[in-house]
């Protein structure tokens, strides 16, 4: 069963499995998901098995095809006409991954017995030659071939005591030094896979890449490194590798891991209630926001912890998408309490609640400050929650000269002396005072004397400039205290 999406190119390319004790070999084509069988050479050169020994993989240039078994013999037959079975030698290791160039030069992937070590492994004109290690820990899945004039090897890491593949990945191979290969793109393929192969192939204007797997043959998308859907289902299982001529090839390919990256940035990923964040996207040719906006970098001020989503095209035009998360602490919800209206002259106390610490218009710190506004007056606090977020708060004040109304204050007589003087401070009044409280210039509370009588001791103060308020329970009185040095 062939499955196309859209008008497919016809491509003939060839496949090796394993039957009963011998080694079968398909042509097929990409277009039709023909099979057509083909005679091949038996491997004769190594140590008995219960039948043919298997081959590995295969490669093909424009006139011959290639064949290597497990310990490194290397095979040639001609494609067309008589097969002319030769045996070309041994790579001298245990080999599994073998890919022709378009001058007929081989390349292959060998390790030594331990199967911690592989190593990239050469042969032209009668010369074998070992090239050099690749990167450990990584080893190969069996598959080499060449994409854009650059060398790939399918590859697999295995966690320690595993006995399956954890994780696949294409490697790009440095072919004039391979332990600077490096890791172009993982492959989304799933554990215990089985038997699965990988070829390149031209279409006449593009290069693509499949790989086989027990799903049918599938396309990797080796610019926007992605897996598409199947394509063709051709003999599934079981297959040993697949090999098509192509010309785009190299000796001294050099790798490129570097990736078109899609970022979406932010200025902060952690912000009070009521402040703003920008967030930028990077690597985009198009933008869609989960938000309403088209541009690359937006504005924001979310309320409450909130996830965006950009998705589109990157600059080269494959599907992409990332997101970002602002996480939103609540400001302090300040309230303040106090009296609105009073006449000139008179004390007033104001509190706050809400927040951990507070700053005030007047440069006071504490939750209540004291004052004795003279005209309409707005005060200003500022309050830091324990999350360190912050809110402000303001508290109207009305002040009135009370003319023709008997003053609150003019029903207490007290005097304070010495005053000025150096202390200790003592207060007389006509009347009961319940309560007597000390206001610097700050508007902070220093001292409060509850139960006075008509007699009292301040005390002795720093030097400054202060205010004693003095309250019957019905009115109040001020009285300007200076303290000398």
């Amino acid at each position: 069963m062939c499955l196309y999406w859209g008008s497919f190119f016809s491509q003939d390319f060839y496949g090796v499995w394993y039957g009963t004790n011998t080694n079968i070999l398909n042509k097929m084509n990409l277009a039709s998901c023909s099979v057509q069988p083909l005679p091949i050479c038996q491997p004769t050169y190594e140590s008995p098995y219960s039948g043919d020994p298997p081959y590995l993989d295969i490669a093909v240039d424009q006139q011959y095809l290639y064949s290597v078994t497990p310990t490194g013999a290397l095979y040639r037959q001609n494609l067309n006409g008589p097969l002319n079975c030769q045996v070309l030698g041994s790579f001298g290791c245990f080999v599994n991954a073998l890919v022709a160039d378009s001058a007929g030069i081989l390349y292959a992937v060998g390790h030594d017995s331990s199967f911690l070590t592989y190593y990239l492994l050469r042969y032209s004109a009668g010369n074998f030659s070992n090239l050099g290690a690749l990167p450990y820990p990584y080893k190969s899945a069996g598959d080499l071939f060449f994409y854009d004039h650059r060398l790939f090897l399918t590859s697999y890491l295995t966690s320690p005591n595993a006995l399956l593949p954890d994780d696949y990945f294409l490697m790009d191979i440095d072919m004039t030094s391979p332990s600077q290969s490096c890791i172009y793109m993982p492959l989304p393929l799933p554990p215990a896979l089985g038997y699965w192969a990988t070829f390149s192939v031209w279409d006449g204007e593009l290069s693509h890449v499949f790989t086989q797997m027990n799903n049918g043959i599938q396309e990797i998308d080796m610019r926007c490194k992605s897996l598409r859907a199947a394509t063709c289902t051709i003999l599934s299982g079981g297959c040993r590798g697949f090999a098509s001529w192509y010309p785009f090839t190299s000796s001294n390919s050099v790798p490129n891991c570097s990736t078109v990256t899609v970022s979406l940035v932010t200025s902060t990923n952690q912000m009070c209630q009521g402040q703003t964040a920008t967030l930028t996207a990077n690597g985009w040719g198009t933008y869609t926001w989960s938000v309403p906006n088209s541009q690359s970098s937006i504005i924001v001020t979310p309320s409450a912890t909130t996830v965006y989503y950009i998705s589109g095209t990157n600059s080269v035009g494959c599907p992409a998408s990332d997101s970002a998360t602002i996480y939103v602490s609540p400001a302090p919800t300040l309230m303040i309490s106090g009296q609105e209206g009073l006449c000139a002259g008179s004390a007033i106390s104001l509190s706050v609640t809400g927040a951990q610490s507070y700053s005030w218009s007047t440069g006071a710190f504490s939750p209540v400050i004291y004052s004795m506004p003279l005209v309409n007056t707005i005060y200003s606090v500022t309050g830091t929650g324990s999350n360190g977020c912050m809110a402000a708060a303001q508290f109207s004040v009305t002040v009135s000269e009370c003319v023709g109304l008997e003053k609150r204050t003019d029903k207490i007589s007290a005097t304070v002396f010495p005053n000025p003087g150096t202390g200790p401070f003592e207060c007389v009044s006509d009347v009961f005072i319940r309560e007597a409280r000390v206001i610097d210039g700050l508007a902070r509370e220093v001292k409060s004397i509850s139960n006075c009588g008509t007699r009292f001791t301040i005390g002795d103060l720093k030097f400054g400039i202060y205010f004693l308020l003095l309250t019957t329970g019905r009115e109040t009185l001020s009285i300007k205290l200076v303290v000398l040095e």
